[in-house]
């Protein structure tokens, strides 16, 4: 089943990793070693990029 992220409003899918965050890497792995895939270097690992022009919205900051 494939899951869809929801884009705020000047958002869009990175194209360098198509949105999952992680960098399409192929790694050999290692008898008895973990491999943690790397953050993609374009979108920082979040996914999504803003689009160009766009500014990113920030919530209120309420204090009580």
């Amino acid at each position: 089943m494939a899951m869809s992220k929801r884009l705020a409003a000047g958002e869009e899918l990175c194209s360098a990793c198509g949105g999952t965050g992680v960098a399409k890497v192929r790694q050999q792995p290692k008898p008895g070693r973990r491999v943690y895939p790397p953050k993609c270097a374009k979108c920082g690992g979040r996914g999504r990029i803003l689009k160009r022009g766009a500014k990113r919205s920030v919530a209120e900051a309420r204090s009580y």
